[in-house]
Order: C-alpha cells, then structure tokens, then sequence
C-alpha cells in the first residue's frame, strides 16, 4: 500500500511537469487530467491507510483536504486550456 500511495503522489508533479515541458494545448490538458487522477488514486490510499488504522482520521481528514486543493487547481486549470 505504501508503495502505491507512494507512485500515485510523486506521479502528480511529474506529470505536471512533463507536460509543461514537451506539450501544448490539448496535450498539456491530458497530463494535467493525468495528475488530477493520481491525486484522487492517492486520497484513496490514504484513506484505505485511515480504514485500517495506520493513520489517524484527523491526519487523514488533513491530507484529504490537501488532495481536495490540488484537484481544484488542477480542474481550473484544465479548464482553462
């Protein structure tokens, strides 16, 4: 599970990045749409991780309101391109 969270919160940076770096306009959007997945893939490990107990719910609760600010940005953007 730790190696999953891990993939799915160091996926959203790199996909930010290497969009911005090689694509534009619809390409961008699509590795923007890419990241905005990988955060809603690590909120669920994260509150699989809170289901079981590794974390607390307030820690949880925390790091879910984090992924709720990324998705948001990454949606505004998205819809501006």
């Amino acid at each position: 599970m730790r190696e999953q969270l891990v993939r799915a919160a160091t996926s959203v940076p790199a996909n930010i990045a290497e969009g911005y770096g090689g694509a534009r306009g619809k390409g961008y959007r699509n590795y923007l749409t890419i990241a905005r997945r990988s955060t809603n893939e690590a909120d669920y490990w994260l509150y699989l991780s809170q289901d079981i107990g590794f974390i607390s719910t307030a820690l949880y609760s925390e790091f879910s309101r984090k992924c709720t600010e990324i998705i948001l940005m990454l949606t505004g953007i998205i819809n501006k391109l």
